[in-house]
């Protein structure tokens, strides 16, 4: 009889040790959840806040706020290509690389590598490619001082970003063109009434 409410007792106290870490595991299940949809809102955010402008540098200004915001790092530099623009810090050898491969880089120990870091003392390095359907328009590389400070999912989201912003750019420059465009069109369009009005004298 002892040995049987021993075993019973034993089998309950297993079954709740297996229910706790079950519990346990939910919890972090939700908690990393939580931390996802959390990111999900923040890129969505983002999206809209590089959509709201149309004029480039307030949308620059825009962007490395956000980039502040999400991912966090020490310094951050941002290259557009035709016609060239530069934003912060450059790594000409991390820019080739990620021009010519068209893929993010993620440099654990930078200063171990061969491309080395954004700036000097920085231990991380990620850079992604600002892309549109028109091709490669620009790169975005942010450096962090601790070494293996971005994972994965921080190039996950910087190539969301860097193909929103890219988006957004694109926009931007159009909309720039079209302006300038306009603005000639409306000069041409003074001097053909300034030659008419001179014709008819």
């Amino acid at each position: 009889n002892l040995l049987r409410l021993l075993a019973a007792q034993a089998s309950e106290a297993i079954k709740a040790a297996r229910r706790y870490e079950q519990l346990q595991s939910e919890a972090r299940d939700t908690g990393i959840l939580r931390q996802e949809v959390d990111q999900l809102a923040q890129l969505l955010g983002a999206t809209r806040a590089l959509t709201s402008s149309i004029e480039l540098q307030p949308l620059l200004e825009s962007f490395e706020s956000l980039l502040q915001e999400i991912i966090p790092h020490h310094s951050r530099g941002l290259t557009l290509f035709d016609p060239p623009l530069q934003r912060g810090p450059v790594n000409p050898a991390v820019l080739e690389a990620v021009q010519s491969s068209g893929k993010p880089l993620l440099l654990e120990d930078a200063a171990a590598t061969k491309l080395g870091p954004l700036q000097p003392g920085e231990g991380s390095l990620l850079a992604v490619p600002m892309e549109t359907e028109a091709g490669l328009i620009g790169v975005i590389v942010l450096g962090h001082l601790s070494k293996r400070a971005f994972t994965r999912q921080h190039q996950d989201t910087l190539l969301v970003l860097g193909i929103q912003s890219a988006l957004a750019v694109h926009n931007a420059r159009l909309h720039e063109q079209v302006r300038e465009a306009l603005v000639r069109l409306k000069e041409s369009e003074a001097q053909l009434v300034q030659s008419s009005k001179m014709a008819a004298v």
